[in-house]
């Protein structure tokens, strides 16, 4: 993380993990505290998702279009996953799940208790 930290958030990765775990911001407050502006980090972080996809597309450990449906599920929750504070400290992420098995989702969701039992029942079993 420490060059990319350095180079899409505008800081070492010293000052990121700071700033991540101990100031519990977002990944955009953590870039504006660089100097770099939301859609400089949106942007450098989908050029690297798709430089991942073609990687394991050459190394033979994906298939083209399974890439490509994860590189289109992994841009359509960034701008989520980028405003949101670290999973412990999201009051829009009950329990602090993993947020992969959420899968896309408007903020603050769920957020009634029959959203969370149904989501609770969900992720238990993946």
């Amino acid at each position: 993380m420490h060059s990319v930290s350095s180079a899409l958030l505008g800081m070492d990765e010293g000052s990121y993990r700071a700033l991540r775990e101990h100031g519990r911001l977002s990944y955009f407050q953590i870039a504006a505290r660089g100097g770099v502006r939301p859609e400089q980090l949106t942007a450098g972080l989908t050029t690297l998702f798709d430089l991942d996809r073609r990687e394991g597309i050459e190394r033979l450990e994906a298939w083209p279009a399974e890439s490509n449906r994860i590189l289109s599920r992994r841009i359509a929750g960034l701008r989520c996953w980028l405003n949101r504070p670290p999973a412990g400290f999201d009051p829009g992420n009950p329990y602090g799940k993993n947020r992969y098995l959420h899968g896309i989702h408007a903020a603050a969701w769920p957020a009634t208790a029959q959203e969370r039992a149904a989501d609770d029942a969900r992720t238990a079993s993946q």
